[in-house]
């Protein structure tokens, strides 16, 4: 011990825990900081990760649409210039596939042909809608309206 009754080694050692324990409790304050951190930096990447993903499928889904649309396009030209048929089952098949390519290429591309040739939902219902209508002629309304169903469910994901 020293003169003035103090005891070095033991003043020296009691800083040593203080300072220690003022290092842990830092520590652990800045690891607590650091957690939140990284966890709001996660739910930022995951919504970012989510948006790319999605943003990834509305492109996938546009460029399938367009190649269906493309392909549509080019069998409805191809028709179109060939001029119609003398056969009348081949007229027949020919107006039918003309038919299926305008719906399927839709009102955005061909607007005239597509006011002309596809009709609204209401126009379809009124006809079908008609006394003395084949049933066949019935269905295939039906199915001109599960077309444009579809057509108008696949432009709203689009959006």
């Amino acid at each position: 011990m020293n003169p003035c009754g103090i005891d070095w080694g033991l003043l020296i050692q009691t800083m040593a825990v203080v300072v220690s324990a003022t290092a842990v409790v830092v520590a652990l304050v800045q690891g607590g900081r650091d957690r939140r951190a990284a966890e709001a930096t996660a739910i930022t990447d995951r919504r970012a990760a989510q948006e790319l993903a999605h943003s990834e499928r509305r492109a996938a889904a546009r460029h399938a649409r367009l190649l269906i649309e493309l392909d549509a396009a080019s069998t409805l030209a191809a028709n179109l210039h060939r001029g119609g048929s003398t056969d009348p089952d081949e007229s027949r098949r020919m107006g039918s596939e003309a038919l299926r390519a305008t719906a399927l290429i839709g009102s955005r591309w061909i607007p005239e042909r597509y006011s002309r040739v596809a009709g609204s939902d209401a126009e379809l219902r009124s006809t079908m809608e008609q006394q003395g209508m084949p049933e066949w002629k019935r269905e295939a309304l039906e199915a001109s309206l599960a077309v444009n169903a579809i057509l108008r469910e696949l432009d709203e994901e689009d959006v």
